[in-house]
C-alpha cells in the first residue's frame, strides 16, 4: 500500500478520495444545520396580524412566516399553521405569540 500511494496514480487517488470525504462532510453539515421548518399559515377565520421589522400586514393563507414574525389573532378569528405540511397549531381568538 506505501508503494501504490507513492506512485503518482496512488497519489491522485489518494487525492480524489480526500476530496470526496471532504464533500461529503461539508454536505453531511449543511443537512443537519438545516433544521429550518416552515411555517404556513394553512386557515384562517376572522383576521389576524403578522409584524415583522415593524411592518403590519393581514395575514394570509399560504404566507410563510419566520423568525421574527409577531403574530396577532384578533377577537371572533382563529389561525391554522402547518409545521412542516405534517404537523398543525391552532391558535384561537386573542392569541398573540412570536416565532423565534
Amino acid at each position: 500500500m506505501k508503494t501504490f500511494l507513492s506512485t503518482v496514480k496512488g497519489k491522485i487517488v489518494a487525492a480524489l478520495i480526500t476530496a470526496a470525504l471532504v464533500v461529503a462532510v461539508i454536505v453531511a453539515i449543511v443537512l443537519m444545520n438545516s433544521g429550518y421548518r416552515t411555517i404556513a399559515v394553512e386557515e384562517i377565520n376572522g383576521s389576524s396580524v403578522v409584524v415583522n421589522e415593524g411592518v403590519s400586514k393581514d395575514a394570509f393563507v399560504g404566507q410563510h412566516l419566520k423568525s421574527g414574525d409577531d403574530v396577532t389573532v384578533n377577537d371572533s378569528s382563529d389561525m391554522t399553521l402547518a409545521l412542516d405540511t405534517d404537523k398543525y397549531v391552532y391558535a384561537r381568538e386573542k392569541t398573540h405569540f412570536w416565532i423565534e
